[in-house]
């Protein structure tokens, strides 16, 4: 039985070859990065942690609390590069082991990569302040770097995609981002929203229900308020993240009063088309849900964007990221569909023959595109 270590290094001598049969005549610097960014990519995939790499903390204290973040970078670097790493919203934030080895991938390709600890987002929460917080993030790093980063971009996963490519969109920031890659964000929340609350068909599955329910948990929940109980608001709170974690339904908690109970059975499937209810939390939510869709401001978008969506993606879909280069009107923008993706989980090993080298061709293509910005050396 071949083991998994021995496929991925027969991948990567693979790979390299035919990078080389690709890239003769180009850039010798970009195509040995892009071969050093596939192995890093297809190492974080596999959550392989590298000892080369350092992890500091910094917490900053402001009107709002504590603010923290993560940065990784090579022992002993003198990188010019930078880059603001951004999760999306999961409970484990930037402690993700998956995202982990992805900080550290581009850590090991010489990036200096700092990593914001959203709070909303490890909430499970879509609120406006995410822009901020990221805007601020991508400043701080300048500060942190002491005058040597000379280029710096900003990397983020599903929500927090498209809430990079509109902090790329800010006048402070748009004339000297290098760079915004975008992993399966979306256009319009608002249209998402409603096809979370709609669709009926899905193949993909989050513990015993359908993946999209992933997305109709998260409006809920950051519609909590409309609930006019803070008892009801703790107790279906509960309930969401247990969904949202688990997958898995509670049993109908106790002390819920009428209106709580509706929406303990819009969250769990029983009398899942309530559609007043549903139609309050679209309304409640439509102002934020503007704010968090970058709309016409794309277009103040200056820098190279590279968008990746895998094509099976029943969360987000693919059409989204489709919408986004759309309305990039400014932008060199380039896109990735990849079927080594569902959402944001790597598929890497589930096919095989002809289907799966072009993939690796695609991506490749692509990588060597975004080769453009490979770290440079910090400032004497």
């Amino acid at each position: 039985m071949v083991t998994r270590s021995k496929q991925g290094k027969k991948y990567l001598t693979a790979v390299i070859g035919v990078l080389l049969l690709i890239f003769v005549g180009f850039s010798f610097q970009k195509t040995a990065f892009t071969v050093r960014l596939l192995m890093g990519l297809g190492k974080a995939a596999k959550q392989e942690i590298t000892a080369e790499v350092q992890r500091v903390e910094i917490r900053k204290a402001n009107q709002d609390g504590i603010r923290r973040a993560v940065v990784y970078s090579k022992r002993n670097s003198n990188s010019g590069s930078a880059v603001v790493l951004v999760p999306g919203l999961t409970a484990l934030g930037v402690e993700h082991p998956r995202f982990v080895a992805f900080a550290q991938a581009l850590a090991e390709l010489d990036y200096i990569v700092l990593t914001p600890d959203i709070e909303d987002f490890r909430n499970f929460r879509l609120r406006p302040d995410a822009l901020r917080e990221v805007s601020y993030w991508y400043h701080e790093l300048k500060v942190f770097g002491d005058g040597r980063i000379k280029e710096a971009g900003i990397i983020g996963i599903s929500v927090a995609g498209t809430i990079g490519l509109a902090a790329a969109a800010l006048p402070e920031i748009r004339d000297e981002i290098s760079f915004v890659v975008a992993i399966g964000a979306y256009d319009n929340l608002d249209r998402c929203n409603r096809y979370w609350f709609t669709a009926k068909n899905s193949l993909q599955r989050h513990g015993d229900y359908p993946v999209l329910r992933y997305g109709k948990w998260i409006s809920m929940l950051t519609a909590i308020d409309l609930l006019a109980q803070p008892q009801d608001r703790a107790i279906m709170t509960h309930v969401l993240r247990e969904l949202l974690l688990k997958g898995k339904k509670p049993s109908l908690p106790s002390g819920l009063s009428p209106e709580a109970q509706r929406w303990y059975y819009l969250a769990t499937g029983e009398n899942s088309s309530d559609p007043e209810l549903v139609t309050q939390i679209h309304d409640h939510l439509a102002s934020s849900f503007k704010l968090l869709s970058p709309g016409e401001h794309l277009q103040h978008v200056r820098c190279p964007v590279y968008l990746v969506h895998g094509t099976t993606d029943e969360l987000i879909p693919s059409g989204e990221t489709m919408e986004l280069q759309a309305r990039l009107t400014s932008a060199e923008t380039r896109v990735l569909l990849t079927p080594f993706l569902t959402h944001t989980h790597p598929r890497l090993w589930e096919f095989k023959g002809s289907r799966k080298w072009l993939g690796y061709l695609e991506t490749a293509r692509f990588l060597y595109a975004f080769a453009q910005h490979r770290p440079v050396k910090a400032r004497a």
